[in-house]
């Protein structure tokens, strides 16, 4: 019997990287299961720029922020993805056509679609045709799966979901998902946490007037061995600090 060793690609996060035995595996979806305000989308950034910087494809279907406004926050944390436009990073836009009109020239730049895309079967097809283009070891983030939940019967997200899988394992690469946690019916969300490879869960906890706790737990990691304990961590200049000190202690 020949045993195939596990391909990882690195978060960004050397010590996360550590926690979760040495980075995300090749082939799998990971959703980003997060309370507000926890800043999952901070890891979700590290990761697709890590791997541009690798020279892998990157996508980044958004429903949230504006391309242009994802641009300027990662460079905020010293990620500069502008150069990779036009060349391997390709943004998939749910949000401008909803709230605002850009030129012709800015259009182009950012590379968005111009139709709405809210229904489940435009996104399934804008997607996976993006992904068809990546040449492995794409990047791909889906920010996020609440907003398609929102406006597309669970059902039908659920299956969605599982066809990205299958995705993933036919082209190979890293798929990470956010997921708003308490914003959904339980059963739905237990339903995309069970089909999911992987799942990272980010909380916050008020512990006075003037600091608040953050700390993040692995849930599951497909063919990987993890740490299970809850994982302390800020949000700095440098993106998500993990407190390695108290990992030891």
């Amino acid at each position: 019997m020949v045993i195939h060793m596990v391909k990882f690609y690195s978060t960004g996060n050397p010590d996360l990287d550590i926690l979760v035995g040495g980075g995300v595996p090749d082939r799998t979806t990971t959703i980003l299961h997060s309370h507000p305000g926890s800043g999952a989308e901070v890891l979700a950034w590290k990761i697709l720029y890590q791997g541009l910087r690798e020279g892998a494809d990157g996508i980044y279907f958004t429903s949230n922020l504006a391309p242009k406004d994802i641009v300027e926050d990662m460079a905020f944390f010293g990620w500069d993805i502008s150069t990779y436009y036009n060349r391997t990073l390709q943004f998939i836009d749910a949000f401008t056509p909803r709230y605002q009109e850009y030129t012709d020239e800015e259009m182009a730049t950012f590379k968005v679609f111009a139709h709405d895309l809210t229904a489940i079967d435009q996104i399934e097809n804008a997607l996976f045709e993006e992904i068809k283009k990546t040449r492995g070891e794409c990047r791909c983030i889906v920010d996020s799966l609440s907003f398609i939940l929102q406006n597309n019967d669970p059902d039908m997200i659920c299956e969605f979901f599982d066809r990205a899988r299958m995705m993933a394992k036919r082209y190979g690469g890293v798929y990470v998902f956010t997921l708003v946690d308490g914003m959904h019916d339980k059963s739905v969300e237990t339903a995309l946490l069970y089909l999911a490879d992987n799942v990272i869960h980010f909380s916050r906890k008020v512990v006075s007037h003037h600091f608040m706790e953050l700390f993040m737990n692995i849930y599951k990691l497909k063919k990987m061995v993890y740490d299970t304990k809850n994982i302390n961590y800020r949000i700095g200049r440098e993106g998500l600090v993990i407190d390695m000190k108290e990992r030891i202690m």
